[in-house]
């Protein structure tokens, strides 16, 4: 869900941008706020799952999940509104798209709300530093134990070699 909900906005801009492109900017004022819902609010949502860890990343979740339910119901609005469906190859995908897209990013939005992010120690080190870097330091020192007083020879070397003692 990480990787297809900022995917599927991206998509939803780029095949937006090719409808106004090739059919032009719509008439009505109420199409028209559609349209810039429609580029906005998935590039609001990307920005949103993008920032995970900062410090104001969950206003601005809270704010593109917000506008993720607002595009859903403008899209259902628009599908209703435009029943018989205009005719083309392709408006059957975009409207599968156009309502897919926002449900899937409140669901992934909501989800990125939910966890909360580690905190950081007083070094400014997270949870999961801080017990790698322990866990590295009692390796370190468990080998220490372990081979103490032994003497590494290597091949070619000259010098006595000790045998461990007990």
């Amino acid at each position: 869900m990480k990787t297809l909900a900022p995917l599927s906005n991206i998509v939803l801009v780029a095949v937006t941008c090719l409808i106004v492109v090739t059919e032009g900017l719509p008439v009505g004022p109420f199409y028209l706020a559609f349209t810039l819902l429609m580029f906005l609010v998935p590039v609001l949502t990307v920005v949103a799952l993008a920032r995970r860890s900062s410090a104001g990343g969950s206003a601005v979740r809270m704010a593109a999940a917000v506008g993720s339910l607002v595009l859903l119901a403008a899209v259902c609005w628009a599908l209703v509104a435009q029943y018989p469906s205009p005719e083309g190859a392709g408006v059957i995908p975009f409207a599968v798209l156009a309502v897919l897209t926002p449900a899937l990013s409140v669901a992934a939005l909501l989800r990125a709300l939910g966890q909360r992010q580690p905190r950081a120690d007083a070094g400014g080190r997270r949870p999961t530093a801080v017990l790698f870097g322990g866990l590295l330091a009692l390796g370190a020192a468990d080998a220490r134990a372990q081979f103490q007083g032994h003497r590494v020879r290597f091949a070619g070397s000259t010098g006595s070699s000790r045998r461990p003692s007990k």
